[in-house]
């Protein structure tokens, strides 16, 4: 039984840090082992297995890794299909990982704080870094990529948009009692949005806000007053994101790319190269039918696909899709697009029963950025939607 608490505690104290250093992108891989090392020492796993409450879910969590492990039996390109999997494996160890050692309310609470605590940690240090340069190089980095140098601005967008969900939804539940602490932190996390200068990130970060607000005044069912602060906080957005200028530039981009006739096929500029791979990965995707490409031929498909249009922008940067449902669609077919949506909408149902609204709030957040990313291409983006996909799912309320 000491032996069962000692590693308990080791897998608790595991996961806050890597809840913490998540915004570092520091040492994740090393921790991840080292959970799954404790879980293997601490043994008992059919003891502990016959305590999950839901192992339906569970398997729902792991089989999208799962069909990627299959598609390697039809793969030619064997080492990029390999490293695809070694990339993704976050996501068949989390939901084990995370059940296997059941936190209580407290635990859950104090991984939470943690994340919070690394977000703020890091976003401190990104302003210094930036005011010392201002300062002593007489250079401006506080914008967009210049700024955030341990994340891309995308994925560290996401991780202020989670901190923004856990003090709008959860601030009693992480310790949060006082409302100038909580204001602080949801202006501090605003700002950092608004230097990341990621139109993803600030249109999550508003619709956050309005959602939230909308949920706020049907509970108290003060319609005017809400209706008033949800217009004054939109028209306050709007003069707030002008006087930002790399962000408003970017924004301004977007507009000239959505508004043009016509895309030159040689763009690479992010706004028009996402309109052209979306083109290529969508016929891609119909092209492929029912099992796709391969877990490891997904890339060489999209880049058969941007020779033959033209697309020498995103071929010159071998770009992803650029949308993580074209890109499963590609690489698993029909089916691996069907469970890959049932991932998502079976927990958003199951978690709606059972008033899990901050899990049904980050499936929403997390289907946002599908839509413009390929989100799970990468490292950063598998550790993020992994361990807060299965920790706020699978915790207990």
């Amino acid at each position: 039984m000491l032996n069962q608490l000692l590693h308990a505690k080791v897998q608790l104290y595991l996961c806050c840090a890597f809840a913490f250093f998540l915004s570092f992108k520091f040492a994740l891989p090393i921790f991840v082992v080292l959970l799954v090392l404790n879980s293997i020492l601490e043994g008992n796993f059919n003891a502990r297995y016959a305590n999950i409450p839901n192992k339906k879910m569970v398997c729902l969590h792991c089989s999208l890794y799962l069909l990627y492990l299959v598609g390697m039996l039809y793969s030619e390109n064997k080492s990029y299909g390999w490293a695809d999997l070694q990339t993704k494996l976050s996501m068949l160890l989390f939901p084990l990982l995370l059940n296997f050692s059941r936190f209580e309310h407290q635990e859950t609470k104090k991984i939470q704080q943690f994340f919070l605590a690394g977000v703020v940690i890091a976003s401190v240090s990104l302003l210094g870094r930036a005011t010392f340069i201002y300062f002593y190089e007489h250079l401006n980095y506080f914008y967009y990529v210049d700024f955030s140098v341990f994340l891309h601005p995308s994925y560290f967008g996401m991780m202020i948009n989670i901190a923004l969900l856990f003090i709008l939804l959860d601030a009693s539940n992480l310790g949060i009692s006082s409302n100038f602490v909580r204001i602080s932190l949801l202006l501090f996390c605003s700002l950092i949005i608004l230097l990341l200068s990621s139109k993803l990130a600030l249109i999550s970060c508003l619709l956050i806000f309005i959602g939230v607000g909308i949920y706020r005044m049907l509970q108290s069912k003060n319609y005017l007053l809400g209706m008033v602060f949800l217009l004054l906080f939109i028209a306050a957005s709007a003069a707030i994101i002008r006087t930002v200028p790399e962000l408003n530039q970017r924004i301004q981009n977007a507009r000239v790319v959505l508004n043009a006739n016509s895309i030159d096929k040689t763009d690479a500029e992010s706004n028009a190269v996402r309109i052209l791979v979306w083109h290529a990965a969508t016929a891609a995707f119909l092209e492929n039918g029912m099992i796709g490409t391969g877990t490891g031929d997904v890339k060489d498909e999209l880049f058969k696909h941007y020779k033959q249009n033209g697309y020498t922008g995103a071929l010159e940067h071998r770009l992803n899709a650029h949308n993580q449902f074209l890109q499963t669609g590609v690489a698993l077919g029909y089916i691996g697009f069907v469970i890959f949506l049932l991932g998502i909408l079976v927990p958003v149902s199951v978690a709606w029963k059972n008033k899990n609204f901050l899990y049904v709030s980050f499936a929403l957040l997390v289907v946002l950025n599908f839509l413009t990313e390929s989100m799970l291409e990468s490292e950063a983006g598998v550790f993020i939607f992994a361990f807060f996909n299965s920790l706020l799912f699978f915790r207990k309320i």
